[in-house]
């Protein structure tokens, strides 16, 4: 009881220096608090970053630089995927236009662009978005790679106010959704995965290509393609 009339006295005698390291304490706890909260969202978007192509070995123009999932910088021949798939320790490649759209805009609470466009051979879809379901009523793209289907992430369609069946313009290209990517992951979730022709054509890339993913084959590891 004393202890605590003392420190009752205490406070009450040295009012301001009492109230300021209040204030710091508080301070300090607001701020570790924050830091912590933004580091936590940037480790989690570099470990969804860092979980795309496990397994495949990536090629890439020499000279690019990857942000995000996306190399930047240089593009790949078309036919370099047929060398690739000659190639005795490759099990089958695949080819992939992954692009960041100049008109793109930036969430300021996320490092992740706020759309991405996804060109990928159709029946290799599932090669880019690993076990990721659709939301009730979506299905995936059908048809050649001539498709004006499209499938877009979660966040990409809440933000635009879009539902499956729907129809979306890009540039003077017209695409029905078919379906929306139930997933938060980072990237997927802000990318528009179409055909490999389709994002080739709209935004004139012709048969250029940014990436071939390479599968090894069995017996065969990463660091050996």
């Amino acid at each position: 009881m004393n202890l605590i009339v003392l420190s009752a006295r205490s406070l009450q005698r040295r009012r301001l220096r009492n109230t300021l390291c209040i204030v710091i304490i508080a301070l300090s706890v607001m701020l570790t608090i924050t830091v912590g909260s933004t580091s936590s969202r940037y480790i989690t978007a570099i470990h969804g970053i860092s979980s795309f192509y496990s397994g495949y070995v990536v090629l890439c123009a020499k000279g690019s630089i990857f942000i995000q999932a996306i190399p930047i910088g240089g593009f790949l021949l078309g036919n370099t995927v047929d060398y690739a798939k000659a190639l005795n320790e490759t099990k089958y490649a695949v080819p992939l236009l992954y692009l960041l759209p100049a008109q793109t805009s930036y969430d300021l609470s996320s490092i992740i662009p706020s759309n991405l466009i996804a060109g990928i051979p159709l029946g290799n879809v599932t090669i880019l978005v690993g076990s990721t379901p659709l939301m009730t009523g979506g299905r995936w793209p059908q048809g050649n790679n001539s498709s004006r289907e499209v499938v877009v992430g979660r966040f990409y369609a809440e933000n635009s106010m879009l539902k499956t069946g729907d129809s979306l313009k890009i540039k003077n290209f017209n695409f029905t959704i078919v379906g929306i990517l139930d997933t938060y992951n980072d990237i997927l979730t802000r990318t528009i995965i179409m055909s490999l022709p389709a994002a080739q054509e709209i935004y004139n890339y012709g048969t250029l290509i940014n990436m071939v993913l390479v599968k090894p084959a069995p017996g065969v590891t990463e660091e050996e393609c």
